[in-house]
């Protein structure tokens, strides 16, 4: 996920400001759908780890902002049309919950 991640964040800045061309069924498509399978898969996980392990300050609703804010994050790294600020804001929270979980989780098998 934290790849995921950097990737779009990457690809926004490599764009940013620039009109390049995107062919939606051959580069935005196939990207969209690869995340959203991973995403999926670790919203299951991680909602799980929540219900059973409870961590303290950490919630199913964050895990539900880290789905949608993340899948908005990829699909906007190749148009750009999301204004700098609200894409690294939106950037920045899906790290910190990720990088929250990722930590609890290494407490958790030690």
């Amino acid at each position: 996920m934290l790849c995921l991640l950097k990737e779009s964040v990457s690809r926004y800045n490599e764009r940013k400001g620039k009109d390049i061309p995107v062919d939606f069924y051959k580069e935005v498509q196939p990207a969209v759908q690869e995340s959203t399978q991973i995403i999926d898969t670790w919203t299951e996980n991680a909602t799980r780890y929540i219900s059973e392990k409870r961590p303290r300050y950490l919630h199913v609703s964050q895990i539900e902002a880290v789905k949608e804010n993340l899948n908005e994050v990829v699909l906007q790294s190749f148009f750009c049309k999301i204004h700098l600020k609200r894409f690294k804001d939106l950037s920045e929270s899906v790290q910190y919950t990720l990088k929250t979980l990722k930590d609890y989780v290494k407490e958790g098998s030690r």
